[in-house]
């Protein structure tokens, strides 16, 4: 319930959250998990696919290629709007993988409880026939 509430605040804010802007001296290389020589080959690699990937989401294609971002000369937003989706995508993906895992446990724990209850009877009837005998 938990990854919900959280995944149905973020799909709410999304919009918001990501038009906080930061300054840019925020953002040092240590930041960056690519060089930034490398960055304009990203940029392109974006654009190139964003045509693909724009078909199968409802993010605006400015948002995905972070053209169109809100903030002024300086400034950074925070976080983007696809990284927002991304961050959307991963809890929808804890949420389901948590609940398959629960299914699995009970399911488990039941299998487990049941032969218990076989061999809880099965004893009890070796006690009452020995005790007729």
């Amino acid at each position: 319930m938990l990854l919900g509430l959280i995944s149905l605040l973020l799909a709410q804010s999304a919009r918001w959250i990501s038009e906080i802007c930061i300054s840019s001296s925020v953002f040092s290389s240590q930041f960056y998990t690519c060089a930034e020589e490398d960055l304009p080959m990203i940029e392109n690699f974006i654009i190139k696919n964003s045509s693909s990937f724009s078909d199968e989401n409802n993010i605006p294609k400015g948002l995905i290629t972070g053209a169109l971002h809100q903030c002024g000369e300086g400034h950074e937003p925070f976080v983007s709007y696809e990284g927002l989706e991304q961050l959307h995508r991963f809890l929808f993906v804890l949420g389901i993988t948590h609940v398959l895992y629960s299914f699995l446990a009970v399911g488990l724990a039941m299998s487990k409880i049941y032969s218990w209850c076989r061999w809880e009877n099965q004893a009890t009837m070796a006690a009452i026939d020995g005790n007729l005998q």
